[in-house]
């Protein structure tokens, strides 16, 4: 573990996931509020997952300016990471809570696609003085102070 995090970059978070059902991955981020969206219909969840310990790096890129929803994974890959998964967006906020209360964080790289022209991504934050799951739309514009989280694989 040591070694891992001698290889990190500046600001980035060693993530650890103990993968377990969509519905008990949602309640170990202990949310006050989950939009009604988030759902395994909506996110279908592999099975596969359940049981399994995930090692990612992840970091939150705050772009700093105006972005159309549909530029974050562009974003996120033109600064030499993965777009950030849904699945790593709830493991950041059970093992960093305290991170959503300080910025909304997108994560661009999974998209719930209910029809139209635009899809879905999840995020994280504060919402009326409680922490908050929700959607946001992909043909919203987000202001400078939104973030998006991005990933990469462990060194070999």
């Amino acid at each position: 573990m040591e070694e891992i995090e001698k290889l990190l970059r500046p600001d980035e978070i060693l993530l650890t996931i103990d993968c377990r059902s969509l519905n008990q991955m949602i309640a170990a981020g202990n949310y006050g509020w989950v939009q009604p969206g988030i759902n395994s219909l909506n996110f279908p969840w592999p099975e596969e997952l359940n049981g399994r310990t995930i090692k990612r790096i992840v970091k939150i890129l705050n772009p700093g300016k105006f972005l159309d929803g549909f530029e974050t994974e562009s974003y996120v890959k033109g600064n030499g990471y993965e777009p950030g998964s849904f699945l790593e967006l709830l493991g950041l906020g059970v093992v960093r809570p305290e991170l959503q209360r300080q910025f909304h964080i997108a994560a661009p790289g999974t998209v719930w696609q209910p029809g139209g022209n635009y899809g879905y991504m999840t995020d994280l934050r504060g919402l009326s003085g409680q922490r908050a799951l929700c959607l946001l739309w992909l043909g919203a514009r987000l202001g400078p102070g939104y973030c998006l989280l991005g990933s990469r694989p462990l060194p070999d």
